[in-house]
């Protein structure tokens, strides 16, 4: 019975303890079955009819991919090379296996067959002319062809597990995190610069400086990119899905040891890695939420990042999606409602340790950090400084000053707790302070709607943190004698 027969090669092919002998006998009888189907088609010439059954029985030989490495290689390079020549989906079932190699890729396959499954994922993603013609096909979502990539690279299950079902990126990760990073930096690589030069009026050039070596970087940047995983729908998926894999693994990776110094080891490997290969600000976010996850442990791991004016300005738009919105949130209830919609789950979970933006986290550095690393500091914001002038750049020149604590006197209270005292009369300035709090606290009202639908104003405390802030940064740099 052939049912009854694949059911057993499947049964074995899941088992933990294989051996040898046995596996290469059970392939063997799956690729026949293969053979035979594929043979059967190309008589029907069609593949419509059976090319589900042979992803599936593709799959059973994947799991053995330790005895059937040869034949999985070969035949998925000649699923590739059927694929590039623009074969239609009715006379090749080359579509289908490559998906089945990113979406359910087994295992065993990722970990003999790392490159192999990077090639699938680059040749699915890559662009394909399409020979049909439709009226929508001038729409671009998500930019993907301004990317370079294929509708393929948008189209994933977007249901409650979202991102953890392309088992694909996961396990090239877990089997062979150098290869998987490097592949990974050279895809996005590809596709921004593709972006680039197909719309160079959304993006722009970001240079950071490297205090250590006293050299300058410049990267591919805009604001969608920085904040891909925070705001979504903004980016071919799979770019976004390759960073987020990235971000969480390393991270995972670092939690799940006790070691310091392989923590310390593996982030700056990422680190070193990113800033010498990658050319664009979306892999440089995977520096700053490391950064960010270990600010104490690891103080000024992404200090930077905080070098580029652009990229503070952007976090600081990043950082306020994890504000509390009351009045947005239920506006987006309503819409949802009003189409008929259920809600929508997040593609990406917020990492809530993230929530703080560059200057805070330049700030946590200097205050937290060692000589070597105020030195930094000092040397950043010196460079940041030359660039913006206090006459010409008012309002670059006071994102500065929010970062620069050189004449701030720290003492430390206990583990959670330090004392922090700006030079000059501080009870004084906390007094300027308090007099203006009521028309600070005007200024900061905002109305929103609450869960019965009536209208209730509150002080949004991020915007009276930050008058607060603006106000004691112009009575210090205040001049009477000017």
């Amino acid at each position: 019975n052939r049912t009854s027969i694949i059911k057993l090669c499947d049964d074995y092919a899941n088992c933990f303890y294989k051996t040898a002998d046995t596996e290469e006998k059970a392939y063997k009888i799956i690729i026949r079955y293969i053979d035979e189907l594929i043979e059967k088609s190309k008589e029907e010439k069609s593949y419509y009819q059976h090319d589900e059954e042979i992803v599936q029985l593709f799959l059973i030989v994947a799991k053995m991919a330790k005895s059937s490495k040869s034949w999985l290689k070969e035949f998925v390079e000649n699923m590739i090379v059927e694929y590039c020549s623009g074969t239609s989906r009715r006379d090749s079932v080359a579509e289908e296996i490559l998906k089945a190699v990113v979406k359910k890729c087994p295992l065993l396959f990722a970990m003999e067959l790392p490159e192999l499954a990077c090639k699938s994922a680059e040749t699915l993603w890559g662009q394909r002319v399409s020979r049909k013609h439709f009226r929508y096909d001038g729409y671009d979502h998500n930019n993907v062809r301004a990317y370079g990539l294929s509708d393929n690279a948008n189209h994933f299950d977007n249901n409650e597990n979202g991102v953890y079902n392309n088992t694909f990126f996961w396990y090239v990760m877990r089997c062979d995190f150098v290869k998987g990073l490097e592949w990974a930096i050279l895809f996005v690589n590809n596709a921004v610069q593709t972006f680039a030069e197909n719309k160079p009026d959304e993006i722009t050039n970001i240079e950071i400086f490297f205090p250590k070596e006293n050299k300058k970087r410049v990267y591919l940047g805009n604001g969608w990119l920085w904040m891909a995983d925070i705001m979504e729908h903004n980016l071919p998926v799979v770019l976004t899905d390759i960073v987020f894999v990235i971000k969480k693994t390393v991270i995972n990776s670092m939690r799940n040891t006790s070691e310091s110094a392989y923590i310390k080891g593996l982030a700056e490997y990422v680190k070193n890695t990113i800033y010498e290969k990658a050319n664009n600000v979306l892999l440089l976010s995977i520096i700053e939420a490391i950064g960010m996850n270990y600010q104490k442990e690891m103080p000024g791991y992404a200090l930077e990042l905080a070098s580029s004016m652009e990229l503070i300005y952007f976090d600081i738009h990043r950082s306020g999606e994890f504000i509390s919105n009351p009045t947005k949130e239920l506006l987006e209830k309503h819409i949802m409602l009003s189409m008929g919609v259920p809600e929508i789950t997040r593609r990406y979970e917020k990492d809530e340790k993230c929530a703080c933006n560059l200057q805070q986290y330049f700030a946590n550095s200097y205050l937290y950090g060692d000589d070597g690393i105020k030195n930094r500091c000092h040397v950043i914001l010196d460079y940041l400084y030359s660039i913006y002038d206090e006459k010409t750049y008012s309002n670059e020149n006071l994102q500065i000053q929010k970062m620069d604590f050189r004449d701030a006197a720290v003492t430390k209270i206990d583990e959670k707790t330090i004392l922090l005292v700006v030079s000059g009369d501080t009870i004084a300035l906390m007094q300027v302070v308090d007099a203006y709090q009521p028309y600070i606290k005007k200024l900061a009202k905002r109305k929103a709607i609450d869960k019965d639908g009536n209208t209730i104003e509150y002080v949004d405390e991020t915007v009276k943190r930050t008058l607060e802030i603006t106000l004691i940064a112009s009575v210090m740099k205040f001049n009477p004698y000017m």
